[in-house]
Protein backbone atom coordinates (compact mmCIF):
# COMPACT_ATOMS: atom_id res chain seq x y z
CA UNK A 1 0.00 0.00 0.00
CA UNK A 2 1.38 3.39 -1.03
CA UNK A 3 1.40 6.19 1.52
CA UNK A 4 0.47 9.75 0.71
CA UNK A 5 2.87 12.43 1.82
CA UNK A 6 1.94 15.99 2.55
CA UNK A 7 3.92 19.11 3.18
CA UNK A 8 2.57 21.44 5.79
CA UNK A 9 2.90 25.01 4.58
CA UNK A 10 3.56 27.92 6.87
CA UNK A 11 1.29 30.93 6.98
CA UNK A 12 3.95 32.88 5.05
CA UNK A 13 4.23 30.26 2.33
CA UNK A 14 0.51 30.37 1.65
CA UNK A 15 0.22 34.16 1.59
CA UNK A 16 0.36 35.63 -1.90
CA UNK A 17 -0.55 39.16 -2.93
CA UNK A 18 -4.23 39.41 -3.88
CA UNK A 19 -5.17 40.52 -7.37
CA UNK A 20 -4.44 44.21 -7.69
CA UNK A 21 -2.56 44.31 -4.38
CA UNK A 22 0.75 46.11 -4.49
CA UNK A 23 3.78 43.98 -3.72
CA UNK A 24 6.02 46.92 -2.90
CA UNK A 25 8.74 46.85 -0.28
CA UNK A 26 6.34 47.90 2.48
CA UNK A 27 4.05 44.93 1.75
CA UNK A 28 7.01 42.55 1.53
CA UNK A 29 8.45 43.92 4.78
CA UNK A 30 5.12 43.43 6.56
CA UNK A 31 4.85 39.88 5.22
CA UNK A 32 8.45 39.17 6.31
CA UNK A 33 7.69 40.51 9.80
CA UNK A 34 4.74 38.14 10.03
CA UNK A 35 6.92 35.25 8.89
CA UNK A 36 9.56 36.24 11.44
CA UNK A 37 6.99 36.25 14.25
CA UNK A 38 5.86 32.79 13.14
CA UNK A 39 9.54 31.70 13.20
CA UNK A 40 9.43 31.18 9.44
CA UNK A 41 12.92 32.62 8.96
CA UNK A 42 13.58 31.04 5.55
CA UNK A 43 10.36 32.49 4.11
CA UNK A 44 11.13 35.91 5.54
CA UNK A 45 14.70 35.87 4.20
CA UNK A 46 13.55 34.67 0.77
CA UNK A 47 10.89 37.39 0.45
CA UNK A 48 13.24 40.17 1.57
CA UNK A 49 16.11 39.01 -0.65
CA UNK A 50 13.86 38.72 -3.70
CA UNK A 51 12.45 42.21 -3.25
CA UNK A 52 15.79 43.84 -2.36
CA UNK A 53 17.41 42.17 -5.40
CA UNK A 54 14.55 43.39 -7.60
CA UNK A 55 14.98 46.93 -6.25
CA UNK A 56 18.73 46.72 -6.89
CA UNK A 57 18.06 45.90 -10.54
CA UNK A 58 15.16 48.22 -11.27
CA UNK A 59 15.28 51.02 -8.70
CA UNK A 60 12.70 51.98 -6.11
CA UNK A 61 9.99 54.46 -5.41
CA UNK A 62 10.46 57.17 -2.76
CA UNK A 63 7.98 55.27 -0.56
CA UNK A 64 10.08 52.11 -0.83
CA UNK A 65 13.27 54.00 0.03
CA UNK A 66 11.78 54.75 3.46
CA UNK A 67 11.46 50.99 4.09
CA UNK A 68 14.94 50.07 2.91
CA UNK A 69 16.74 50.35 6.28
CA UNK A 70 13.96 48.56 8.24
CA UNK A 71 14.06 45.76 5.65
CA UNK A 72 17.81 45.33 6.01
CA UNK A 73 17.51 45.49 9.81
CA UNK A 74 14.92 42.71 9.81
CA UNK A 75 17.07 40.65 7.46
CA UNK A 76 20.12 41.06 9.70
CA UNK A 77 18.08 40.11 12.78
CA UNK A 78 16.87 36.97 11.03
CA UNK A 79 20.43 36.03 10.11
CA UNK A 80 21.58 36.62 13.69
CA UNK A 81 18.84 34.51 15.30
CA UNK A 82 19.48 31.82 12.68
CA UNK A 83 23.11 31.66 13.81
CA UNK A 84 24.72 33.29 10.77
CA UNK A 85 26.37 36.30 12.38
CA UNK A 86 28.74 36.88 9.47
CA UNK A 87 25.81 37.49 7.12
CA UNK A 88 24.04 39.53 9.80
CA UNK A 89 27.07 41.80 10.10
CA UNK A 90 27.37 42.08 6.31
CA UNK A 91 23.76 43.24 6.07
CA UNK A 92 24.33 45.63 8.96
CA UNK A 93 27.24 47.15 7.04
CA UNK A 94 24.70 48.04 4.35
CA UNK A 95 22.51 49.64 7.04
CA UNK A 96 25.53 51.61 8.32
CA UNK A 97 26.23 52.90 4.81
CA UNK A 98 22.61 53.88 4.23
CA UNK A 99 22.03 55.45 7.64
CA UNK A 100 25.27 56.03 9.57
CA UNK A 101 23.52 58.21 12.16
CA UNK A 102 21.13 55.39 13.12
CA UNK A 103 21.05 54.19 16.72
CA UNK A 104 19.36 50.84 17.37
CA UNK A 105 16.71 50.88 20.07
CA UNK A 106 17.42 48.42 22.88
CA UNK A 107 13.71 47.58 23.14
CA UNK A 108 13.54 46.48 19.51
CA UNK A 109 16.96 44.90 18.95
CA UNK A 110 18.85 42.32 20.95
CA UNK A 111 22.16 43.24 22.56
CA UNK A 112 23.95 41.02 20.03
CA UNK A 113 22.35 42.71 17.00
CA UNK A 114 23.23 46.12 18.45
CA UNK A 115 26.81 44.94 19.03
CA UNK A 116 27.08 43.63 15.46
CA UNK A 117 25.72 46.94 14.18
CA UNK A 118 28.36 48.87 16.14
CA UNK A 119 31.06 46.63 14.64
CA UNK A 120 29.63 47.18 11.16
CA UNK A 121 29.49 50.93 11.75
CA UNK A 122 33.18 51.00 12.71
CA UNK A 123 34.08 49.05 9.54
CA UNK A 124 32.07 51.38 7.34
CA UNK A 125 33.48 54.53 8.93
CA UNK A 126 37.02 53.22 8.37
CA UNK A 127 36.23 52.78 4.68
CA UNK A 128 36.90 55.36 2.01
CA UNK A 129 34.40 58.15 1.73
CA UNK A 130 33.31 59.54 -1.59
CA UNK A 131 30.93 62.09 -2.96
CA UNK A 132 28.23 62.21 -5.55
CA UNK A 133 27.39 65.14 -7.78
CA UNK A 134 23.81 65.56 -8.90
CA UNK A 135 23.25 67.73 -11.94
CA UNK A 136 20.20 68.02 -14.14
CA UNK A 137 19.12 70.17 -17.06
CA UNK A 138 16.67 71.96 -14.74
CA UNK A 139 16.06 72.14 -11.03
CA UNK A 140 15.33 68.80 -9.35
CA UNK A 141 14.58 67.91 -5.74
CA UNK A 142 17.26 65.57 -4.37
CA UNK A 143 16.62 62.84 -1.80
CA UNK A 144 19.34 60.54 -0.46
CA UNK A 145 18.20 57.42 1.39
CA UNK A 146 14.76 58.96 1.73
CA UNK A 147 16.08 62.20 3.25
CA UNK A 148 15.68 65.57 1.55
CA UNK A 149 19.10 67.03 0.65
CA UNK A 150 18.23 70.04 -1.50
CA UNK A 151 17.89 70.95 -5.19
CA UNK A 152 20.23 70.20 -8.05
CA UNK A 153 22.93 70.98 -8.87
CA UNK A 154 24.23 69.51 -5.62
CA UNK A 155 27.27 67.60 -4.36
CA UNK A 156 26.77 65.20 -1.49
Amino acid sequence: MEEDSYKILSKGETRLPAAGEKDDLTAVLNRAKTNYRWLEFDSAKRDLHQKLDQIGKSGMSPEESMQLVPSYLLLSTIYQVSGDEAKAEGVLETVARLSPELSLNEKEYSPRVRELYEQALVKVKKGKLGSIKVSTSGKAVVYWNGNYKGESPLTL
